[in-house]
């Protein structure tokens, strides 16, 4: 009783107790000893009672087995056991013990919800009842190659009948005991995982207001389809598509509206696109339309004319009707000396041919385009020298008031004396300078100059007060950060009255940015600086937009002082116009007629040959 632990040396006794009382032969326990450095020991007992021919007890013979380790490897077993149990069922992933042909030994809960099933159900279908029939022979297939760990995703069916994507890892278990092996089958629903990567992989690769194949997806296209094109022995053709008017929708609707009116183009497109062909949202309301398998360079146009053809009828949206127009840049493989990987390239270039043109139409790529574009880059080369070379003048035009017949003001206007092309009027080069920084390195230059003419103008006869000076300004311009502070300064270095400058600017420039334009015209009104707004009446013009932008003075596009026999629009502008309290200044005045009809209709300003020819 010594060696025995004291948790065991009660229960040991009455056993031992049971052998000496004679109820028992022998008795067989395991019970827990002490080792002499204070540690446990786990010892199998056998006590077995000897006695003499008498059947007296003479002593015991005791044996013991010390079976610490071995109870300690069972002790680990069975923990190994019950956490693998605990793992099995409590498993949030589908787990059955497979056999080597399939049947489902067991499984576990998470895998019984997966299909929607009961465990008979599911133990009574095995592993290829539960798949896809089109799936169970390539299943069997890996399961007989016996690897020790085979991984595959099939389709699996649930019991509702739709169908499930799952990936399953057999690992295979070899039973040394009985020499049996079998499968620890692990089951994973990524049906969803797989949805939202088809998603993931389809928003990549397609524009998400539209849904059309986006600049990625169409230029892996156009990456082999020279090589389909040879292949078969046809042609493909890139097409550029831009609306015309669309910043104008944008602007006066509201960005809800010209994103309703890009998708609705897109449905229009997608109707006739061929299923050969490509459709792609370029970028902004630019499309791209990749032709394939054409027999000739006419068959291009004709998918020009149905892209075109598609924008024929007004977009109804919002109880409104919307007319669009729009123009095609067209490039076609291998003619016109169209390359590869110029073809986007070239289409553009067509593009900006068929909207110099006019708009509305499709032009097709040709060498010459590429030469004026050539010519264009070249220019824009030489007027960044051309500042610094003093190739830069001014030019003035008298403007007349029509009522005192005094000189109101000059419009001011850059001109470019180029080494080799001679005189160069604004339109020639102001586009190009827009393209850069360079427009408002000019701008600044236009302002100093006419300002400093300005001051050099005298008050004549009976004039009351020294003319204006009025100034172009280009988009960039208008809508740079710094032009007020360039204004103000300006004024400030050269003393002139801020009244006696004014600034010109289009609508289409106020509407391109409406925030912008609030904030510059309320901060030139705060110089006392006058605006102009120019051009009224050319294209896109709407009337309510003079309330909103204030202008002081109105200036009528040419065109409409031109055609003077009509005058239901000259004289409502005039009468709307007097109404805010603006002035109106007719541009173009070449006739007397025109003159004469001007004054009776109450326009207050007049501009034109007629009046005075432009003057250094």
């Amino acid at each position: 009783t010594d060696l025995a632990d004291p948790e065991h040396s009660v229960s040991d006794a009455q056993t031992i107790h049971r052998l000496v009382a004679g109820e028992v032969q022998s008795v067989n326990f395991t019970t827990r000893c002490l080792h002499k450095d204070g540690h446990s020991i786990w010892v199998d007992a056998f006590y077995a009672m000897v006695r003499d021919r008498g059947g007296v007890p003479i002593y015991i013979v005791a044996s013991f087995h010390d079976i610490t380790a071995r109870r300690a490897s069972l002790e680990a077993l069975n923990n190994s056991e019950k956490r693998f149990r605990s793992a099995f069922d409590a498993s949030p992933i589908g787990i059955a013990l497979t056999s080597i042909d399939g049947r489902f030994l067991q499984v576990n809960s998470a895998l019984c919800e997966m299909v929607g099933r009961d465990a008979t159900d599911v133990i009574n279908l095995g592993i290829f009842g539960l798949a896809h029939p089109s799936d169970r022979d390539s299943i069997n297939q890996l399961l007989q190659t016996h690897d020790d760990v085979i991984q595959f995703t099939k389709r699996y069916l649930h019991a509702d009948g739709h169908i499930l994507h799952v990936q399953v890892t057999c690992s295979l278990i070899r039973d040394s005991d009985v020499d049996e092996r079998y499968f620890i089958s692990q089951f994973r629903d990524i049906t969803e995982e797989r949805a939202r990567s088809t998603q993931l992989v389809h928003q990549a690769l397609h524009d998400p207001l539209t849904g059309l194949a986006n600049r990625a997806l169409f230029e892996d296209r156009l990456s082999q389809v020279n090589v389909r094109s040879e292949r078969l022995g046809s042609q493909s053709a890139v097409l550029l598509l831009d609306l015309d008017d669309f910043k104008t929708v944008n602007d006066t609707a509201g960005h809800h509206i010209g994103d309703q009116m890009l998708v609705e183009l897109s449905r229009r497109l997608e109707k006739v696109t061929r299923s050969s062909d490509t459709l792609c949202r370029y970028a902004g309301d630019e499309f791209l339309y990749l032709a394939e398998g054409l027999e000739s360079p006419m068959e291009a146009e004709q998918v020009a004319d149905r892209l075109l053809s598609v924008i024929d009828e007004p977009f109804h949206i919002d109880g409104r009707d919307f007319a669009q127009h729009a123009s095609i840049g067209v490039a076609v493989y291998g003619a016109n000396g169209v390359e590869d990987a110029k073809i986007i390239e070239c289409a553009d270039i067509a593009l900006y041919e068929a909207k110099r043109l006019g708009k509305g139409t499709y032009v097709v790529f040709t060498p010459e385009m590429n030469e004026k574009t050539s010519t264009r880059f070249q220019l824009i080369q030489e007027l960044k020298h051309a500042s610094l070379s003093n190739e830069f003048s001014m030019s003035y035009q008298a403007i007349l008031d029509l009522n005192t017949e005094s000189i109101a003001g000059f419009e001011a206007s850059l001109r470019w004396v180029h080494p080799q092309r001679g005189l160069m009027l604004p339109d020639a080069f102001i586009p190009l300078a827009e393209q850069s920084d360079l427009v408002l390195e000019l701008g600044a230059f236009a302002l100093h100059e006419a300002i400093s003419k300005a001051l050099s103008w005298e008050i004549k006869g009976a004039q009351s007060q020294a003319p204006y000076v009025m100034i172009n300004l280009t988009t960039r311009q208008f809508h740079d950060p710094n032009l007020v502070t360039m204004v103000d300064k300006a004024l400030a270095a050269s003393g002139i009255a801020p009244t006696r400058l004014i600034l010109e600017f289009t609508e289409e420039t106020a509407l391109d940015d409406i925030s912008t334009t609030v904030e510059v015209l309320e901060n030139l009104k705060r110089l006392d600086v006058r605006t102009a707004l120019r051009d009224f009446g050319a294209g896109y013009s709407s009337l309510s937009y003079l309330a909103f932008l204030q202008p002081s003075i109105v200036k009528v596009d040419q065109s409409i002082t031109q055609s003077i026999h009509d005058t239901a629009v000259l004289e409502t502008i005039v009468f709307l116009s007097h109404r805010l309290n603006l002035s109106v200044l007719a541009q173009g005045i070449e006739t007397i007629d025109q003159l004469a009809s001007l004054r009776q209709l109450g326009c207050d300003l007049g501009q034109g040959s007629l009046i005075a020819h432009v003057l250094p």
